[in-house]
């Protein structure tokens, strides 16, 4: 069975990058694998925020994650496609690229955020990375304005 894999970022575009990546799943009769990474945190503990403290934080930020995450698998499984749910953590272009050769993802789709070329340049950006690393196809969704 063929596989697109869905990058998911929980911003308010996702759920343009989710429907794109549905619509077509459901005209392959493919599966979906959704994927949603969470960077590392940099945060350290310091005088303001305790190691305990960071760690609460952390923790509360991957089980909203998670809950997103499941919320969006639920809705797609009730559209009557097969759909996985991933939640990572660490580096978002290495780990999208790492569940896609992982599941034998024909298709990434992810989203742009639009930021423009300086940023690009300056910043570069997750969807970027992982159209320049991928080794499958990858469809960049504009954000739908």
């Amino acid at each position: 069975m063929e596989r697109i894999l869905i990058a998911v970022d929980f911003s308010t575009s996702s759920r343009h990058v989710v429907d794109t990546g549905a619509a077509l799943a459901k005209r392959l009769g493919a599966a979906v694998v959704l994927v949603h990474v969470e960077p590392p945190d940099l945060a350290m503990a310091s005088d303001e925020v305790s190691l305990e403290t960071a760690m609460v934080s952390e923790a509360s930020r991957i089980q909203q994650g998670h809950r997103e995450l499941q919320s969006i698998a639920a809705r797609l499984k009730e559209q009557g496609l097969c759909v996985t749910a991933h939640l990572m953590q660490g580096p978002p272009v290495d780990r999208i690229l790492e569940e896609a050769r992982r599941s034998q993802a024909q298709l990434i789709v992810i989203g742009t955020h639009g930021h423009g070329a300086v940023y690009e340049a300056l910043i570069g950006s997750i969807s970027t990375g992982v159209a320049r690393k991928s080794t499958c196809p990858v469809m960049l969704v504009p954000p739908n304005r």
